[in-house]
């Protein structure tokens, strides 16, 4: 079958149909080319950041996110702090406890635990002081809170909160413990004299004394 044909007074010339089917090899060529020649990208595997933590709490290191204070329990300003409120610390990224702890002022009794990957909760062995305020101090920096995978906080950060009124005699109690408890009142001693007092119109006698007369003559 001739692909060619020719006019009476031109040259040899292509069919159309000829032309048609160049253009339809050159784009299946072109696309065959263009999708093919790329291999598609497939994603690995990885744990998730955050994992639920296991009996110590332990996470895979290395995820690499930014390590900072999410939220604290009470929030910082709260006013009327039950003395029996759980104190919790939660941070972005799994935390340790190996290196350094929040501070707490006034000191309470108890101890801070890990109760999540990234959550610290400090377990009070005392209520809180009443008509107090406690403050809470997370040290940051080189020598501050650090992450599981080495990450440090780039400030400390200091949580306040007030503690509401409680029943007072655990507070004499509470203040007992921590020296505080004041002195008791002392009634001032009375001072009396050892000597007698002297009676009513004692005292040098003023009297004047009129001269005697004389015996009267007969």
């Amino acid at each position: 079958m001739s692909v060619q044909e020719s006019g009476a007074d031109g040259p040899w010339r292509l069919r159309p149909w000829v032309l048609v089917v160049g253009a339809v090899v050159v784009i299946a060529v072109v696309v065959a080319l263009t999708t093919g020649g790329s291999t598609p990208k497939h994603s690995g595997s990885s744990s998730t950041s955050g994992a639920k933590a296991g009996a110590g709490g332990a996470t895979a290191a290395g995820s690499g996110d930014p390590f900072f204070l999410r939220s604290t329990t009470p929030a910082a300003g709260t006013q009327n702090v039950a003395p029996d409120t759980p104190i919790t610390l939660t941070f972005s990224a799994p935390v340790s406890l190996q290196k350094v702890e929040p501070t707490m002022s006034p000191t309470i009794d108890g101890k801070w635990v890990q109760s999540n990957a990234t959550t610290l909760t400090y377990e009070l062995a005392s209520p809180l002081i009443p008509y107090s305020q406690e403050v809470i101090t997370i040290p940051g920096g080189a020598h501050g809170l650090v992450s599981k995978d080495g990450a440090t906080l780039t400030a400390s950060h200091t949580v306040a909160f007030d503690v509401a009124a409680g029943d007072t005699l655990r507070l004499q109690q509470l203040l007992a413990q921590l020296d505080y408890l004041p002195v008791p009142h002392r009634r001032r001693p009375t001072w009396r004299s050892t000597s007698p007092a002297p009676s009513r119109g004692a005292g040098p006698a003023c009297r004047r004394s009129s001269p005697r007369s004389g015996p009267k003559g007969p």
